[in-house]
């Protein structure tokens, strides 16, 4: 492999690596958490035939703040399954990500949530991290 395709070969993939840590505004989010998930974010999936006054409710239980895609702030009144710039995720139009306050915090608005007859369960905001890894078998032999 000549050099120029090793250098363009490792530039796409740091530039990949670090693009998954971009959020759509172009900036780094920094989470200052060691245990994988976005403190003071939970992810409520509500069962389908709820309506909104329920899933209001739910989520003024803990004083959280529906957030769509775009990570805009959206009342539980306005938000929309069949409109998907009203979604938090558009693959699945029932789950919402709410944030909520400190004093709150992840484990309690989990455990408030989960007790809620509506929700269908209620998770922590995961942090995954995704690398790919070439098939080149000389991707790792640099010096040959």
């Amino acid at each position: 492999m000549k050099k120029s395709h090793l250098l363009i070969l490792f530039v796409s993939l740091f530039l990949s690596i670090t693009s998954l840590n971009i959020n759509s505004r172009g900036t780094q989010d920094t989470y200052d958490s060691q245990d994988g998930y976005v403190p003071n974010e939970v992810l409520v999936k509500f069962h389908k035939e709820v309506g909104r006054y329920f899933i209001q409710r739910a989520v003024d239980s803990v004083l959280g703040k529906v957030m769509t895609y775009l990570d805009e702030e959206i009342s539980p009144f306005a938000w929309n399954p069949e409109v998907s710039s009203l979604r938090s995720f558009l693959a699945d139009p029932y789950l919402l990500h709410i944030k909520v306050p400190k004093e709150i915090g992840t484990e309690q608005a989990i455990y408030i949530l989960n007790l809620n007859p509506n929700v269908e369960y209620a998770q922590k905001n995961f942090i995954y991290s995704v690398v790919t890894i070439p098939n080149d078998t000389h991707f790792l032999n640099f010096g040959e």
